[in-house]
């Protein structure tokens, strides 16, 4: 594809072992036909608008249990929608190892997004934050929650642009 894009990879079609690269798209679950799955309004905004993808473009649908399929976008009642381009294949499953979960203090910004991109390309499966008595961050009570939902966006964009497909789960 152009230069820029961030994809996994799948074969081309059943017949051809050609590798393809797609953009990639969190849902809440994946596809079925008879069970269309609508893609969440600010992800559906960067997919139209962003990277100008319209009616009949394939994409990579991962969901948070790690699973991912490729689907065609369509549009319904103007409301971005994607179907499994082919039904009858088995999606891609993240590997079930024991899952990992990372503590780390907090950090300065650049450093603690870099720590998140990084263990989302690692693997990990859950990153606790933990406030330390020499933490120069600061977190203000009843804040928690908009800094968990931050370093969550973050752990999901580097999970597209990864290939993995296991979601990095921020704790609160």
């Amino acid at each position: 594809g152009p230069r820029g894009e961030h994809h996994a990879l799948f074969p081309a079609t059943e017949k051809c072992f050609k590798w393809v690269m797609y953009r990639r798209i969190l849902v809440d679950h994946l596809p079925t036909l008879s069970r269309p799955v609508a893609i969440p309004q600010a992800e559906a905004h960067h997919v139209v608008n962003v990277l100008r993808l319209g009616e009949g473009d394939i994409l990579e649908a991962i969901d948070p249990k790690g699973a991912g399929t490729l689907v065609v976008l369509t549009f319904k009642n103007d409301i971005a929608h994607v179907v499994p381009l082919n039904p009858a294949a088995e999606p891609k499953k993240a590997l079930d190892l024991h899952p990992i979960t990372l503590e780390i203090a907090l950090v300065k910004k650049p450093q603690f997004q870099s720590i998140l991109e990084k263990a989302v390309e690692l693997g990990i499966d859950q990153l606790q934050p933990v406030l330390t008595e020499r933490s120069i961050v600061r977190v203000e009570r009843g804040e928690e929650e908009k800094f968990r939902e931050k370093w969550q966006h973050t752990a999901d964009q580097s999970l597209k642009q990864s290939g993995r497909l296991k979601r990095l789960e921020i704790l609160p």
